[in-house]
């Protein structure tokens, strides 16, 4: 009898030596492709002053994707402890198995509801638009009108 499929689950730890990993930039708007498909990376060259140090000095506090995300959510309607509002978080879902949450701290407030039709119907277009006639005579397309 065969082996049945077996699923691997797998982590890719982080680089010891956060400065072995080489630091890219994008090219100016307008630079000529030349029939290249792919990303045109440049590397950054090391008198540019690195303006996102600050999430390197983080990076080991914090859990980070280290795959690429595939899924964004935003939750404008929970308040957290000690807030006076809302303030938005962000759930992000990684190809690596990660669903991570972000603090947006942006503040938030709820949103006005506009006519008597709810959400689901409005995003579907689902709703029903024929009003019904109070006299029942009709104006249905393809029913004859009563006299």
């Amino acid at each position: 009898m065969g082996q049945g499929k077996q699923r691997v689950s797998y982590v890719i730890p982080p680089p010891q030596d956060p400065d072995s990993i080489p630091r890219l930039s994008l090219p100016p708007p307008g630079t000529p492709r030349l029939g290249s498909v792919g990303p045109l990376l440049i590397p950054l060259s090391t008198n540019e002053p690195i303006t996102n140090e600050h999430l390197h000095s983080h990076s080991t506090q914090r859990p980070r994707h280290r795959l690429g995300v595939a899924s964004l959510a935003l939750d404008t309607s929970a308040q957290l402890v000690g807030r006076s509002s809302p303030e938005g978080i962000l759930y992000t879902g990684g190809r690596d198995g990660l669903v991570i949450s972000w603090d947006l701290g942006v503040p938030t407030r709820r949103r006005a509801q506009r006519g008597s039709m709810g959400r689901w119907e409005l995003m579907t277009g689902w709703a029903d638009d024929v009003v019904d006639d109070d006299d029942g005579q009709g104006g249905d397309v393809g029913y004859p009108r009563r006299r």
